[in-house]
């Protein structure tokens, strides 16, 4: 499947402080959770591609990879900072 959106190269996604608190703060496993404590179980800051957040959203499809991703920086559901560099 061709997709209508890209993403940018050399960039980074890494949790915030509050997205970091977040994902420890309940016992809930909504999505944004989830993702945020597959984050955090890497060894090094991840790069921001398509199989990185397929892994991270735990989805197959990239059609639900897109959707979530694009619906939830549209609502400023992020908790994770997109970066071009490394922080770890």
């Amino acid at each position: 499947m061709t997709s209508e959106y890209t993403l940018a190269e050399g960039l980074y996604l890494y949790p915030t402080p509050a997205g970091a608190y977040y994902a420890v703060s309940s016992l809930e496993m909504d999505k944004p959770r989830q993702f945020l404590r597959r984050l955090l179980q890497y060894p090094e800051t991840p790069l921001l591609t398509l199989d990185n957040l397929r892994r991270l959203m735990n989805y197959d499809d990239e059609k639900s990879v897109w959707n979530y991703y694009i619906t939830a920086r549209n609502c400023g559901g992020y908790k994770v900072l997109i970066n071009q560099k490394s922080t770890r």
